[in-house]
């Protein structure tokens, strides 16, 4: 939630609202699945359930291909999240 609240485009996104909410939903996700100790006698695979894999999936996927389109916005070109450099999309070049 923090990355999201530094934004320095915050002010230019019309639904900050639920960016926020979709960030701090998934800040919960945070320490309890990372560290040993974030889930006191238990373990993450315990204490968690498909559906909330399922539903920090919708959110971190709100959030990826909403700052896609900010970007692609900011540069006027598609963003598609394919990283394949150059080289690899043309081998033998």
């Amino acid at each position: 939630m923090k990355l999201v609240a530094g934004l320095p485009q915050r002010d230019d996104i019309s639904d900050i609202a639920t960016w926020m909410e979709k960030a701090a939903g998934l800040d919960k996700f945070y320490i309890p699945t990372r560290y040993p100790n974030g889930l006191p006698d238990l373990t993450p695979g315990q204490v968690y359930l498909r559906s909330d894999a399922e539903a920090g999936i919708a959110m971190a996927s709100f959030l990826l291909d909403a700052a896609r389109g900010m970007l692609a916005a900011e540069h006027k070109t598609p963003i598609d999240g394919n990283d394949t450099d150059e080289a690899e999309a043309n081998p033998g070049t």
